[in-house]
């Protein structure tokens, strides 16, 4: 098994470009903010958690 990461400059453009998808997804309905929640809430712990779970 090998360990591949991205650089903290693109991840970081990973994670705020997404923020405005997930702002607009959880508007679909309240399963999808359900959904939404729920992965902002894994977003938070895999931030936390840091270098390499993230």
């Amino acid at each position: 098994m090998e360990l591949t990461s991205l650089p903290e400059d693109e991840w970081n453009k990973i994670i705020n470009n997404s923020e405005s998808f997930w702002d607009e997804t959880f508007k679909i309905s309240p399963r999808a903010k359900k959904v939404v929640d729920a992965f902002k809430l894994y977003a938070q712990t895999m931030d936390k958690a840091g270098y390499p779970y993230r």
